[in-house]
C-alpha cells in the first residue's frame, strides 16, 4: 500500500529547509501581510500529495535549490516570490483530487459540445459569425 505525506508534513518540511530570513522575504504585502505559510496553505488546498515523506523530502530539496539559484540571478519579482516557490512545489508534490479532475473533464466535454453546435449554426448562417 502506498502512503503519501500529508500536506501539513510537507509544509513543515518546506519550512525546515528555509531560513527565517527567507521565510520573511517570501511574505507578500497584499492588503496586509500574506505570510509564506498562508501562501502554501492556499496553494496546496484541494490537492492530493503524490509522494511519501522520503521522496517528498528529496523533491523539496531539489525545488528549493533550483528556486534559490533562479532567485539569485533573476530580476523578476515573481521569480523571487513565495508564489513562485509554492507553484513549483505544487507541480512536483501534488495532483488535483479525483473530483476536480472529473469536473474539468466534464467542463471540457461541455465546451466542446457548445463549440460544435456553434459551428453548425454558423455554417447555416455565415453572415452572423463574429469577425476576428
Amino acid at each position: 500500500m502506498l502512503f503519501t505525506a500529508s500536506k501539513r508534513k510537507i509544509m513543515k518540511l518546506v519550512l525546515s529547509f528555509l531560513t527565517e530570513e527567507e521565510i520573511k522575504n517570501l511574505a507578500v504585502d497584499i492588503n496586509g501581510i500574506y505570510t509564506f505559510q498562508e501562501q502554501m496553505d492556499g496553494g496546496f488546498s484541494d490537492l492530493v500529495s503524490i509522494h511519501g515523506r522520503r521522496r517528498a523530502k528529496k523533491e523539496i530539496e531539489k525545488t528549493i535549490a533550483a528556486f534559490r539559484a533562479n532567485a539569485a540571478i533573476s530580476k523578476d519579482r515573481y521569480d523571487t516570490s513565495g508564489f513562485k516557490l509554492v507553484d513549483d512545489l505544487r507541480k512536483v508534490l501534488f495532483r488535483k483530487s479525483f473530483e476536480d479532475r472529473m469536473l474539468e473533464w466534464f467542463d471540457r466535454k461541455r465546451l466542446r459540445e457548445i463549440r460544435e453546435r456553434a459551428e453548425e449554426f454558423y455554417k447555416l448562417h455565415p453572415e452572423l459569425r463574429p469577425r476576428k
